[in-house]
C-alpha cells in the first residue's frame, strides 16, 4: 500500500516539503495538503483588488535577503527562482534599511511574494484543498498497527495517515482536539520547548488608487522608526518594477510590532483608521484610496524559536505511524529557514518511510 502522507499548512514550508517528497518519491507516495484559507501562500501573502484583479500588494513577506551563506547552500532553489523569473534582484532604493550581514543580496517577487509557493506547490503536482481548517489529532490503533488520523471542521469523518505534518504556527498546535493533548504530556521535553515559542504581531495596510495617480517619492519601500505605529512603507508595485499606466500604483504599509500588540484583539477597522491617520502624518501629501484591504498577522513573525533551529520535531513516532511539526519557529523566520526547515522534515519522513519498510 502507498503511504499516506498529510502535510497541514500551504504555505511556503509546507509547499516545499511536497515538493521534495514528490521529487525524491514521485509515485511511491501520496500527498494531502489541508489549508485552512480559501488561498494558498500563507504569511507569503499577496493581495488583489476587489475592483482590478490586475492590482495587487504583497502584505506579508517584502522582498527576500539571502546571506552569502544561503547563497551556496540553497544556490538550487534561487537559481529555479531566478530562471524562471519568480524572483530578480532588488535594484530600487530601499530607505533606512539595515544590513543584516556584509554579502547579502535582495531579491524581490515582480509578480508578487506568492508566486514562490505558488510555484512549489504547481512543480509538486499537489492538489491542495483549501478552507480545510485542522481541528483534530487522533490515534488509531488496528491489529497492532497507529494511524494518525486527521479531521477538520465541517468533516464527518477523521482520515488515517502514515505521516502528519504540521507546519502551522506552534501556538495553533494547542487549539487542537483530540488525542493531541496526550500526545504532548507524554514528551514534556518537547511540550516546553513548543510552549516557549513566541511570535510577533503586527497589521498590514494595502492601499489600492486608480490608473494615473501619482505618488512623489524617491524610494520604493522605507522603513520608519521614530512614528510609533509605521514600520514600513512601500510603493509595492514600484518596489516589483511593474509601474503601468493600465493599474494604479499600490502602497503596502506594516505597522510596528509593539503597536500590533497593542491592538492585537482591537476592532480592525479602528485600527485600520489609526494606522491611515498615522500614514497621512508621514505622507502628507498621499492621496486618498479608492480601497484599503487590512490584515492582521497574529503569528507574524518568530520572535523566539525552538531552541538549536532542529528544522522539525517529532511529535510521536512509532513503526507505523509520525507525527512531526516544521516551519520557520524550527531553524528562523525567513525563506532560508523555511527551505532548511522542508528539506529536514522530508528526510524525516523519507527515512521513516524507509526504516518502517513502507517504500
Amino acid at each position: 500500500m502507498i503511504p499516506r502522507v498529510l502535510i497541514v499548512g500551504a504555505g511556503l514550508t509546507g509547499a516545499t516539503t511536497a515538493l521534495l517528497l514528490q521529487r525524491e518519491l514521485q509515485q511511491r507516495v501520496s500527498i494531502a495538503i489541508w489549508e485552512t484559507a480559501r488561498g494558498s501562500g500563507g504569511r507569503m501573502n499577496t493581495n488583489r483588488s476587489n475592483s482590478n484583479p490586475k492590482a495587487s500588494a504583497d502584505l506579508g513577506a517584502q522582498y527576500i535577503s539571502c546571506s552569502p551563506a544561503y547563497a551556496t547552500l540553497h544556490a538550487e532553489f534561487y537559481d529555479e527562482l531566478l530562471t524562471n523569473d519568480i524572483l530578480k534582484p532588488c535594484s530600487v532604493i530601499i530607505e533606512g534599511l539595515k544590513e543584516p550581514e556584509p554579502g547579502t543580496k535582495h531579491y524581490i517577487a515582480p509578480s508578487g511574494i506568492n508566486l514562490i509557493v505558488k510555484f512549489y506547490l504547481q512543480q509538486s503536482g499537489v492538489t491542495v484543498d483549501h478552507n480545510r481548517n485542522l481541528n483534530t489529532i487522533d490515534v488509531q490503533v488496528h491489529d497492532d498497527v497507529e494511524s494518525i488520523l486527521a479531521g477538520y471542521k465541517s468533516g464527518d469523518k477523521k482520515t488515517p495517515y502514515d505521516v502528519v505534518l504540521l507546519t502551522q504556527p506552534v501556538p495553533k498546535l494547542f487549539q487542537l482536539e483530540g488525542g493531541i493533548h496526550s500526545i504532548l504530556t507524554k514528551n514534556s521535553d518537547v511540550l516546553k520547548k513548543l510552549q516557549d515559542v513566541e511570535y510577533s504581531s503586527r497589521y498590514a495596510l494595502g492601499l489600492y488608487y486608480p490608473p494615473g495617480t501619482k505618488i512623489d517619492v524617491e524610494w520604493a519601500g522605507k522603513y520608519t522608526y521614530d512614528d510609533p505605529c509605521i514600520r514600513w512603507i512601500c510603493i509595492d508595485n514600484k518596489k516589483r518594477e511593474q509601474e503601468s499606466n493600465e493599474n494604479g500604483p499600490t502602497v503596502v504599509v506594516h505597522t510596528s510590532v509593539p503597536f500590533g500588540l497593542k491592538h492585537l484583539e482591537d476592532n480592525k477597522e479602528d485600527v485600520q483608521q489609526l494606522i491611515l491617520q498615522h500614514l497621512s502624518t508621514l505622507l502628507p501629501n498621499l492621496p486618498d484610496p479608492i480601497e484599503v484591504k487590512c490584515q492582521r498577522w497574529r503569528y507574524s513573525q518568530v520572535y523566539k524559536g525552538i531552541e538549536g533551529s532542529p528544522g522539525c520535531l517529532k511529535l510521536m513516532e512509532s513503526k507505523s505511524g509520525l507525527l512531526l511539526m516544521a516551519g520557520d519557529a524550527f531553524v528562523h523566520s525567513n525563506y532560508d529557514g523555511c527551505i532548511e526547515s522542508a528539506k529536514t522534515s522530508s528526510q524525516t519522513i523519507i527515512n521513516f518511510l524507509k526504516s518502517n519498510g513502507k517504500l
